[in-house]
């Protein structure tokens, strides 16, 4: 059987194609060697399905400056997991370029109202919250 490899958090990982196996492995040895097969841990063998390594490389150089591990992802056209997970899948390294953009604008959303979220709980506590982060009171 044949499995396709995807990155993820910075990882390619190979999903066991057996139905019903939910093992996963890393597709690259401890040496960071790619691996063209493998066996999951409940012995199923199978063949590893990667992209040519130079587009691989361009893969990760496209995710590299994202500041969040979560965001370095990548899936093949027709991953079924990303497809089940409603993720985008045979992005193209111009994609993911131009993707980072959004994430970077996402994430710093992101960064803003857990910060304001965290400042106005502590307000809630009595703990008064200057603009510039410092705070002054006791919990």
């Amino acid at each position: 059987m044949k499995a396709l490899a995807y990155l993820n958090h910075s990882r390619w990982v190979v999903d066991c194609p057996t139905p019903g196996c939910t093992d996963a492995r890393l597709a690259h040895d401890e040496a960071g060697r790619r691996l063209t097969e493998d066996v999951c841990a409940k012995g199923h063998p199978f063949e590893i399905v990667m992209p040519p390594a130079q587009v691989e490389a361009q893969i990760v150089a496209a995710v590299a400056d994202r500041a969040d591990d979560a965001d370095k992802s990548w899936y093949p056209k027709g991953h079924v997991r990303a497809a089940l997970a409603g993720l985008p899948t045979g992005q193209s390294v111009s994609d993911l370029v131009a993707e980072n953009d959004e994430v970077a604008r996402y994430r710093a959303a992101q960064d803003v109202a857990r910060r304001d979220q965290l400042a106005q709980l502590l307000v809630d506590h009595g703990i008064e919250v200057d603009d510039d982060g410092n705070f002054k009171g006791k919990i």
